[in-house]
């Protein structure tokens, strides 16, 4: 759309005027609007313009031409309550002359008109931006307009005006916060500002905090904010902000309060130091001592970005697990000294609120029991005395005194017994008074004991006493019927049968408080009341019993049933939340706070270990739906086919005595104990039989033994041979080479040393114990071999069903020496303490001549002991720390599946907080990297360290890949010296590829690691010494060649500088100066011996281990020769059943086959995995109803028999009064399948009422049975 106009006469001879006349200028004053049209002509003035409706300065202008200008005029928002239309515009100006003789300068006047050339609306909440143009033919009107901002002077003006200064500083003041805070916001760092956070200190539990020198953009202005001269102390158990405090006392000098002066004061503080002065900007926030996630790297648009993906992952999937985060019972303890309950919680990964928390490693934590308790009083109970005599109690005869009792309260457990009052006989020894005095009379005698409850003699050695005729109580009460208890415990006499001054005695009832005779039974259902003690009220200190008959009345306190739940919160921080207990309503569970994942409701009755409903939510992916979906369509033919059983059972209810069915899920059908005697009875059977779950197979059961293939006990992983070589990606080699400073790797020591690097030998064992735990009573213990029968994978979790409950196999880590070595201590350094899975264990020697101290190199070697089923499969955190305070962690991974993330990370204890520089970077291609080259400008006197490692979101996290290098091996570089021409050589390559040291490079390298294309990694150098410098390349920079850098040195990464490698500080426009290099492979095929192993009778074979596989051109196979030099080749973790036993020798070697470029990998952590299959095995079902009458018995099974494969089948006969084992004969066998028949076994005119089925599986190595779907039916 156009603006169409006119100048004005008026307009126009004023312009000419200005021409012809010395000092004239023509300033556009404003412009207006209105909503009517008039007539467009030259001949309009002010006079007659119409009614307008908004007016303001004009906005900018531009010139176009000599004689062309455009004017801008800008309507914001709400320039009017309601939508308006544009008719005109309107245009005034004014002419300004410096001689004051020339007539009417200032007046305004109507410089143009115009009209847009269709309908045009301005909507208030909207706004318009109208161009005009003026153009004047053959004057040059870019001479005669003059354009103001409102509220400036003429720059010809400015040192005659006092205001002009702070005028101009505003108006530029507010247009750089306009553009910055459209780009910024307050508070966000543009460069530096890393925080370290110490540990907590033990004596004071205060935390020191320092922060780098930063750049920070704070109300339109970039401030410097120099480093922490000295630590902040503040609290280890609080939460609180971390930022800068601003003193802008001096923000009138850029006009007013809300722009931010340049030379405002800026330092690092915390936000609880009130300062009225000064204004506090946060940017990390630090609780109990631990600094949390931190955006203040990201720019606004960037963090609308991450909100969008947050809020969708919450909206959509609310808080789930990813992986892992499994919960199960440690420990439970209830004693005097330590009330606890231990969870172990397996690493994994979780989303919470959109955000993602990483679990590394298995936590281990205990929380307090806090018990809730409830006191019951006066619970009476009936006391019933013992007679003498001897129980026992766990194998264990106990002597029961006569009169004793053990009592069981109705609410339990007992967590104390507060009073106890129980009526017991006494005897009283007295003297009739013979002489009144007070409220008695030589009438009346008190007994001296409170609570009488009854008189049951009065007497002498001589005579009876007569109640009612010699004496009673006082007032004339009678044992029937007391006045009170105050009355029963004085004795009016009626008579002067027993003369005043006589002694007598009395047999009477009290009740007493029983006090420290009370012993809590262990089972804490009650307590123990023994046969005699001394009450609290006695007469003489004499020995007394409860009376039996009587009731004992209980005051106690008793543990009441809670329900807690055990949750991670947004923070990544496991948390225990307890449920509110409650006597009078049965527990639930406490809610779960917003923005959290529960992992588990706990259970806890106090009567025994608590019970855990795992709750956790957790990502199904879509392999596992489909999966789910054909399990679904299995389950309605199940359901069919029940349904046809029911009918069955309906149409013909007493047709059937008892049945029995075991699906062959788990061993809680079966009679271990029989097992046993039936396998002492017949020596030939060594063995019971074995469930494979992943099959509901029962089979013969294989004893697999596991034996270590690293006889050199070697720590770095197998590949082809290899030289190191630059690496060239895409056919570009990827380096940043420019130099135009350098960069401090530690701008200050920090506040502890590097960690030393530690190395488990092994530090992955896949091979895990299992305890199954049997709903009947009672446990087996199983190894958990991770290969299933013909061939198919179980990992030992297994969930069966019986009537509703539950049973799960867990798995614990196998008895076994870990052996390490430490890099990086202090000379004579020793080991103050080493926790594994947080559990302090003792540190061995490897042998007796290896020192528990670190030689002159900084050098340690150790080993502990994992005991065995003590810990739960999962990957468990090492941690040692020195006597000189030098810290190492390592991981170690004991479990069935360990995922190549975890093999690549098993040296890695987690993040490690210290200095550190890093360069991330992406590659087009897969390669193996092996090293890095580096220049370093300055070279301090301790080590640096390099890591390699994973990223997310472009920050580093797990390492993967690691090195030390001493200064004596690292090049200084020299500028004079190294840089030199770097001619390409003979191959094609320049000669610094394979002479670095020549031209300044410090070649650092490490075990080549695995880089998939299109993932961002980063390459991180930390150090404890504050001298080490690396050269770098800054965008604006001079080179070496005196030329600036103009561009982005290396575009595909960033460098990154931190104070803890936690929190990461961007430098967009800044790269290291470095190389990567690769490995490049020598050969395409290497052999690498694994050992000789002696085994006996041999029938399946494994090996188990992690390797890549990265192309298909690169393939590892491990090869096993016998002492009859017969071979085959196998995969690992693929089982192998040998046809025939195999005793003697096994050489084993493994064979990697690759390229130039691609290498299979394989960890030497590797295990020998040799069974022998067992020729018999017994199998022994639970009792099942057989009838009073007699009955037939019908056993049948499914079962796969080929060969020498058999089936013995028994049913156990009682009638005669001594069990024996009856062989069934001449089963009935109908084909299902190619080679599986279903089996039927009967007998008839059985006698007995109940019974057993017993199988005996026997077989070979070639030949092996399988039995499933059992059932049998008596009837």
């Amino acid at each position: 759309m156009a603006v169409i106009g006119v100048i004005t006469n008026d307009g126009l001879s004023k312009t000419i005027s200005a021409a012809n006349k010395e000092g004239w200028n023509i300033s556009p004053t404003k412009f207006a609007i209105s909503a009517t049209k008039g007539e467009l002509n030259s001949s309009r003035d002010t006079e007659s313009t119409n009614p307008t409706w908004f007016e303001s300065t004009i906005t900018s202008r531009r010139v176009i031409s000599d004689n062309s200008i455009e004017f801008i005029c800008n309507i914001p928002p709400n320039a009017t309550t309601e939508d308006q239309n544009i008719g005109e515009i309107y245009l005034f100006g004014e002419y300004k002359a410096e001689d004051t003789s020339l007539s009417e300068p200032g007046t305004p006047f109507l410089l143009a008109v115009g009209q847009p050339s269709q309908a045009l609306t301005y909507y208030f909440d909207g706004s318009i931006s109208l161009r005009l143009v003026v153009t004047l033919t053959n004057i040059n009107i870019s001479e005669l307009f003059h354009f103001e901002y409102t509220d400036t002077v003429e720059i010809d003006e400015h040192n005659m005006d006092a205001e002009a200064h702070p005028k101009l500083v505003k108006a530029i003041s507010q247009w750089v916060k306009g553009l910055g805070n459209a780009l910024l916001r307050n508070g966000q760092l543009l460069s530096g500002g890393s925080l370290f956070v110490s540990k907590p200190a033990v004596d004071t539990g205060v935390v020191q905090l320092r922060a780098d020198a930063a750049a920070i953009y704070i109300n339109g202005a970039v401030l410097y904010v120099p480093e922490t001269q000295n630590s902040i102390s503040a609290s280890a158990t609080e939460t609180f902000k971390v930022g800068v405090w601003v003193d802008n006392s001096g923000a009138e000098n850029v006009g007013g309060s809300d722009l931010t002066s340049p030379d405002a004061a800026v330092e690092w503080g915390v936000d609880y130091e009130n300062d009225a002065a000064k204004e506090f900007y946060p940017i990390y926030t630090v609780s109990n001592g631990a600094l949390l996630e931190a955006e203040v790297l990201l720019s606004d648009e960037a963090q609308e970005l991450v909100a969008k993906i947050v809020r969708y992952d919450a909206d959509a999937h609310g808080n789930y697990a990813v992986h892992g985060l499994n919960v199960q019972l440690q420990d439970y303890t209830w004693d005097d000294n330590k009330d606890v309950t231990t969870y172990n919680i397996s690493g994994g990964r979780a989303h919470i609120d959109g955000r993602e928390i990483d679990l590394l490693h298995d936590l281990r934590r205990g929380f307090p029991n806090a018990v809730a308790t409830y006191k019951t009083t006066a619970e009476p109970v009936s006391y019933v005395a013992r007679d003498a005599s001897q129980i026992d109690v766990n194998g264990q005869l106990i002597d029961i005194e006569a009169g004793s009792m053990r009592v069981e309260l109705d609410y339990g457990p007992v967590e104390s017994v507060q009073e106890v009052i129980a009526t017991v006989s006494s005897t009283a020894d007295l003297e009739r008074a013979t002489v009144g005095g007070g409220a008695l009379d030589i009438n009346e005698t008190k007994i001296g004991v409170t609570s009488v409850t009854r008189i049951l003699r009065v007497y002498t050695s001589s005579m009876e006493l007569v109640q009612g005729v010699d004496w009673s109580y006082k007032n004339g009460g009678t044992d029937e019927n007391p006045t009170s208890n105050q009355d029963k415990s004085t004795i009016t006499w009626l008579t002067d049968k027993l003369p005043t001054g006589s002694s007598f005695s009395v047999d009477f009832h009290h009740n007493v408080q029983i006090e420290n005779d009370i012993v809590l039974t262990s089972d804490r259902k009650g307590f123990e009341v023994p046969g005699t003690f001394i009450p609290s009220e006695s007469v003489n200190g004499k020995e007394t019993s409860v009376v039996p008959g009587t009731e004992l009345l209980v005051d106690y306190r008793w543990r009441m049933p809670r329900i807690d739940r055990l949750f991670l919160n947004s923070d990544g921080m496991l948390t225990l939340k307890q449920g509110v207990a409650s006597p009078f309503a049965p527990p639930t569970a406490p809610a779960l706070p917003d923005y959290a994942l529960s992992l588990a409701e706990i259970y806890h009755t106090w009567w025994k270990d608590p019970a855990l409903n795992l709750d956790g939510i957790q990502a199904v992916k879509m392999s596992d739906m489909n999966k789910m979906q054909n399990n679904i369509i299995d389950l309605y033919d199940l359901v069919a086919l029940e349904r046809l059983k029911s009918d069955t059972s309906r149409r013909a209810p007493s047709a059937t005595h008892g049945l029995f069915v075991d699906p062959m899920l788990d061993d809680d059908m079966r009679d271990i104990n029989l097992e046993d005697m039936f396998i002492n009875d017949n020596p030939e059977i060594t063995a019971k039989c074995q469930i494979n779950p992943a099959r509901e197979e029962l089979v013969l059961p294989i004893d697999m033994q596991p034996n270590s293939l690293n006889p050199g006990k070697a720590t770095k992983p197998w590949t082809l041979e290899y030289e190191h070589s630059v690496l060239i990606d895409k056919g570009r080699p990827v380096e940043q080479i420019e130099k135009t400073g350098s960069m401090k790797v530690n701008p200050y020591a920090a506040f502890k040393p590097i960690p030393a690097k530690m190395t488990l030998i092994p530090a992955v064992d896949i091979w895990t114990e299992s305890k199954m735990d049997l709903k009947s009573g009672g446990s087996i213990n199983s190894t958990v071999v991770n290969h299933g029968v013909f061939g198919f994978r179980f990992n030992g979790n297994v969930s069966s069903q019986k009537v509703g409950s539950t049973s799960r196999a867990a798995e614990f880590l196998r008895g076994l020496d870990v052996e390490f070595t430490l890099e990086g201590m202090y000379p004579n350094e020793e080991i103050s303490s080493l926790k594994f899975d947080d559990v302090v264990l003792p540190v061995l020697q490897v042998d007796n001549d290896t020192p528990k101290i670190a030689d002159a190199n900084g050098v340690l070697k150790g080993k502990f002991t994992i005991a065995p089923n003590t810990y739960s499969a999962g990957r468990k955190l090492v941690k040692i720390v020195g006597s000189f305070g030098t810290e190492a962690d390592a991981s170690f991974t004991g479990k069935g599946t360990i995922t190549t993330e975890e093999w690549q990370t098993k040296f890695s204890g987690g993040f490690q907080r210290w200095d550190p520089l890093a360069q991330t970077f992406t590659l087009t291609e897969d390669h193996y990297i092996s090293g890095v080259d580096i220049k370093m400008t300055h070279i301090g006197t301790e080590q640096i360290v390099v890591q390699l490692r994973t990223t997310t979101v472009g920050i580093p996290d797990k390492t993967i890949a690691e090195v030390r290098v001493n200064p004596a091996d690292l090049v200084l570089y020299d500028t004079a010296t190294h840089r030199v021409a770097d001619a390409r050589q003979n191959d094609g390559r320049p000669e610094s590829y394979s002479n670095p040291g020549k031209f300044g490079w410090s070649r650092i390298t490490f075990d080549p690691t695995f880089i998939e294309a299109g993932r961002e990694y980063a390459f991180v150098v930390l150090t404890d010494d504050p001298d080490h410098e690396m050269a770098i390349a800054e965008l604006g920079g001079i080179n070496e060649e005196s030329k600036v850098i103009s561009e982005q040195a290396y575009q595909i990464g960033v460098m990154l500088s931190s104070s803890n490698a936690t929190t990461w500080t961007p430098h967009q426009s800044s790269d290291l100066t470095f190389r990567l290099l690769r490995a490049e492979f020598i050969n395409t095929e290497r052999e690498i011996p694994l050992g000789e192993h002696t085994v006996e009778n041999l029938s399946d074979i494994m090996v188990m281990g992690g390797a890549i596989r990265p192309s298909t051109d690169s393939d590892i196979s491990i090869a096993f020769t016998d002492s009859d030099g017969v071979s085959f080749d196998v995969n690992e973790n693929t089982p192998v059943r040998l046809d025939s036993p195999i005793s003697g020798k096994l050489a084993v070697k493994a064979k990697l086959r690759g390229n130039g470029n691609m290498t299979p990998l394989m960890w030497p952590e590797l295990l020998l995995m040799a069974g022998s299959q067992a020729s018999k095995a017994v199998y022994c079902t639970r009792s099942f109803t057989a009838g009073e009458e007699a009955s037939s018995l019908s056993v049948t099974f499914e079962a796969l028999l080929k060969g020498d494969a058999a089936v013995q089948v028994y049913y156990a006969d009682q009638s005669s009064g001594t069990r024996q084992w009856i062989e069934m004969h001449n089963p009935k066998s109908t084909q299902l399948d190619a080679d599986l028949h279903e089996y039927t076994y009967k007998v008839t005119g059985f006698q007995d009422t109940t019974t057993r089925i017993l199988l005996v599986l026997s077989g070979s190595a070639l030949h092996r049975p399988a039995v499933s779907n059992m059932r049998a039916m008596a009837y």
